[in-house]
């Protein structure tokens, strides 16, 4: 990809996360297709009233008479409150509501599943016999709900219900290592406890599981300190580290990317970190398409995570950043190729978006009022590919001079209570689910002075991690050196950078000049002047917090 995407742009995604809340979490809202939000009292699993929001505008399928109430997505709810709070903002308290608390109606304690699902109760959608579930279902709010919980760690039964739902997983990872087919299934039944194929109609695998299943057993293992947990990281991630070719099917692996790191740099393992991370930007064969390195007609369509035939989501993209920024922490070698593709996705990461691109580029132009520029598209439609269906074909006709158009994937969507296939509405082109992801961007990047050079914040993603002190990666993506000035703050520090292993400048105070190389990157870590530093193995220490994993040596 370039190390400039043309038309390049960086909105202020901390403001649109800001803007998103605000505009999403009003129950009073009135307007098309508003409001956003709405109570659910069905209390299918506690003895409490949760809430739902609408997994894209006017969604058929949501709403508070729509399926009991009951009918909304963990990975659209639990973004939306990770992504705020990334930002600033107190989602247990928020216009007398504890947002929060109110998240745990997605753990399964009704039906014995005893983890976190997608919906506070299964939805079966009968199709071909199957209950269209798999791992990405099942693992996902698992792992976003260890992510809120890390964020706000004295809320009132998040630690019993995590420890619950983290000794389900180990019991399935014992299960899934002494399966002859290892974790290269559908997903896994958590009632029964074994693994769970679909008819041969709506069969796939998911191998990537392995790398959620040795994230959520690391978290658990950091966070409650039961070397049972470390032992099930380790024989989910050896599990990855051997697959010979790249497993990736959504957005599961790059949890294992940064597991793999992690464990290496605090464990002592010796993962391919390399190799995993490779997997998440080349694709794979089962579904996932990777990373885009594409140009189509004046855009660039550069650092997009996609689906298929090479089809750019913004959710996926959004979710890749949480990962693979404080990646770089633990392996500072990979910090160029995760700040080169940073500044491609943070600035194409807005052609989802109705008033980033002309009309004639969008499904639903005539109704992007209702986006107001915070609510986006699902994704970009290009022209190539055979998955087009019939829909998508009629409308790129429709738009017969541009090069893409901003879109929904599917178009029809079958009713949980009859099966029955209905059409969704034009203004459902406008996705919540996509779109409440973005305070992942809003907290992890700032600016620094040079448009194109963007600071990134390596531990706001970091969940559940030691004591460490501030940490940026910056991506230098110019033919020259470059001087770029940040903001180290009031007090004096060491500025030490772990991609070179030096220390660049000392007594720093306020804002400061950092040098760049050409084309390179720098993982930045802010010590407090006059630390005692020492090493010990490869670890290079200040005032006994880690600065660096792999400082070998070096004085």
């Amino acid at each position: 990809m370039p190390n400039v995407p043309r038309k390049f742009k960086v909105r202020d995604w901390r403001q649109v996360a800001v803007d998103l809340d605000a505009y999403l979490f009003d129950l009073n809202a009135k307007g098309p297709a508003r409001p956003f939000i709405w109570m659910d009292r069905s209390r299918v699993n506690f003895a409490e009233d949760t809430f739902g929001l609408y997994v894209t505008v006017d969604d058929p399928r949501c709403g508070p008479k729509e399926n009991g109430g009951q009918f909304h997505d963990a990975v659209c709810e639990l973004p939306s409150l990770i992504g705020a709070t990334l930002v600033g903002i107190d989602k247990s308290n928020q216009g007398g509501h504890d947002w929060v608390s109110m998240s745990k109606a997605f753990f399964h304690k009704a039906d014995g599943k005893n983890i976190f699902m997608d919906m506070v109760r299964d939805f079966s959608y009968k199709v071909g016999g199957a209950m269209n579930i798999d791992f990405w279902y099942d693992t996902v709010p698992n792992m976003l709900f260890m992510q809120l919980a890390s964020l706000y760690p004295h809320e009132a039964q998040f630690d019993e219900l995590l420890h619950t739902a983290a000794d389900q997983f180990y019991k399935a990872v014992k299960v899934l290592k002494d399966d002859p087919k290892g974790f290269h299934h559908q997903t896994f039944n958590f009632k029964t406890m074994q693994p769970y194929d679909g008819p041969k109609e709506m069969h796939w695998i998911e191998p990537d599981s392995s790398g959620a299943f040795g994230w959520m057993q690391y978290m658990a293992y950091v966070k409650f300190g039961d070397a049972k947990y470390l032992e099930a990281a380790k024989g989910a991630m050896e599990a990855l580290n051997a697959e010979t070719s790249s497993p990736l099917y959504d957005v599961i692996l790059p949890f294992g990317a940064y597991a793999a790191a992690r464990m290496n740099a605090e464990q002592g393992t010796s993962y391919d970190t390399g190799k995993i991370v490779d997997w998440c930007f080349a694709g794979g064969k089962i579904w996932a398409g990777g990373v885009s390195s594409a140009r189509w007609g004046d855009y660039d369509i550069s650092g997009l995570t996609t689906m298929g035939e090479g089809r750019p989501y913004l959710f996926e993209t959004f979710q890749l950043a949480s990962s693979l920024v404080p990646l770089a922490r633990y392996e500072p070698r990979l910090a160029r190729a995760v700040g080169k593709w940073m500044l491609n996705a943070a600035s194409n990461a807005r052609l989802f978006y109705p008033d980033e691109i002309p009309d004639e580029y969008q499904a639903a132009p005539a109704l992007k009022e209702v986006s107001r520029n915070l609510i986006a598209y699902e994704l970009l439609l290009g022209r190539s590919g055979e998955l087009l269906d019939a829909q998508e074909k009629e409308l790129l006709a429709r738009r017969s001079g541009v090069s893409f158009v901003a879109s929904r994937d599917n178009w029809e969507c079958w009713s949980p209570a009859t099966g029955e296939r209905y059409v969704f509405p034009p203004i459902s082109h406008f996705s919540l689910y996509s779109s409440t992801s973005v305070g992942v961007f809003g907290a992890i990047i700032s600016r620094t002075g040079d448009e194109q050079i963007l600071g990134l914040d390596c531990l706001k993603t970091d969940y559940n991690r030691a004591a460490a002190y501030p940490t940026h990666l910056y991506y230098n993506p110019h033919d020259e050196a470059q001087e770029i000035h940040v903001d180290v703050g009031a007090k004096r520090v060491d500025l030490y950078d772990a991609a070179s292993k030096r220390w660049i400048k000392k007594n720093a105070q306020g804002k400061t000049g950092v040098r760049l190389a050409r084309d390179s990157a720098a993982v930045i870590v802010a010590v407090p002047a006059g630390a005692k530093t020492e090493h010990k193995g490869k670890r290079l220490l200040a005032d006994g917090v880690v600065v660096d994993y792999f400082a070998g040596g070096a004085a």
